[in-house]
């Protein structure tokens, strides 16, 4: 289990993002780090079902809405 959500504080105006993941789902984000390490600079998308993947879960473990797609970008430091 991998999901993601957006998250806004009662008392800041600041958003955040909730990660919820289980053994399998750090599994799957390790993974797609490592990869993106190993490639030097790059980028990838993790996806829910309803975005044309199998990375993320539709919905929280609450039952919540998840983000359904999440893009990391990756550019080897000088």
């Amino acid at each position: 289990m991998l999901s993601f959500q957006v998250i806004e504080y009662s008392h800041s105006p600041a958003k955040g993002i909730k990660i919820y993941c289980d053994a399998e789902g750090m599994s799957v984000l390790l993974g797609a780090l490592a990869h993106l390490v190993g490639e030097r600079a790059a980028h990838l998308h993790l996806r829910a079902p309803s975005a044309g993947g199998n990375d993320l879960e539709e919905n929280t473990p609450s039952g919540s809405a998840a983000v359904s797609e999440v893009i990391i970008d990756y550019a080897e430091g000088d």
